[in-house]
């Protein structure tokens, strides 16, 4: 992939909800020499945790899911 700030990079979580799908997204921008594939893989775990805290907080009939439909 190629980056469109040089010198940044970033990963993101999508946040899944049974009955609306992807719903959102959690991400983090580095230095693009700081991402390194173990600092990757700790924040990608980390992003990981907390979207599977977040994805049950969020009801699927939430009409506001829909908006951008």
């Amino acid at each position: 992939m190629g980056e469109l700030i040089p010198g940044i990079a970033g990963i993101a979580v999508p946040i899944h909800v049974a009955g609306a799908g992807v719903v959102g997204s959690l991400g983090m921008t580095f230095l693009s020499p700081r991402l390194n594939a173990e600092v990757q893989q700790r924040y990608v775990t980390l992003l990981q945790q907390e979207v599977a805290a977040i994805a049950p907080l969020i009801s699927p009939l939430d009409t506001r899911l829909r908006a951008s439909l």
